[in-house]
């Protein structure tokens, strides 16, 4: 997304659909540079996507620390390929003082579910 000031998430090359209180969405077109020897969509770039997805999510919390993600599960149910949009969507399902869980989904462009994911941040010492 070109509003983040992350290097990978430039890679990534999203754009914001939509910003809520709970979580926001992005759309994602699989490249060449994504994708597996299969040609589609390597998993450790859906995990980046959701990554990537949540962290965007958290700085539009109002803190003033950093919370880095401390576990990330993700499990695959379709693949996508080179070309497809994708679309990636959080949501905030426990917001604790010190920790914070988010699950964030992927969908082909046509609403099937292709991966899901769980994730917990943590409160750092960090300032922003």
């Amino acid at each position: 997304m070109k509003f983040s000031p992350s290097p990978f998430a430039h890679w990534l090359d999203g754009t914001l659909l939509e910003v809520k209180e709970e979580g926001i969405k992005a759309s994602f077109i699989v490249r060449k540079d994504m994708t597996n020897p299969m040609g589609m969509l390597h998993g450790g770039v859906t995990a980046g996507i959701f990554d990537d997805i949540m962290g965007a999510t958290f700085f539009g919390m109002d803190t003033e620390y950093f919370f880095p993600t401390i576990d990330l599960s993700v499990v695959y149910f379709a693949a996508a390929k080179e070309g497809d949009e994708v679309i990636a969507q959080t949501q905030i399902i426990k917001k604790g003082q010190t920790i914070i869980y988010m699950e964030a989904f992927l969908y082909s462009q046509a609403g099937k579910l292709l991966a899901k994911c769980g994730s917990n941040i943590a409160k750092s010492q960090m300032k922003i």
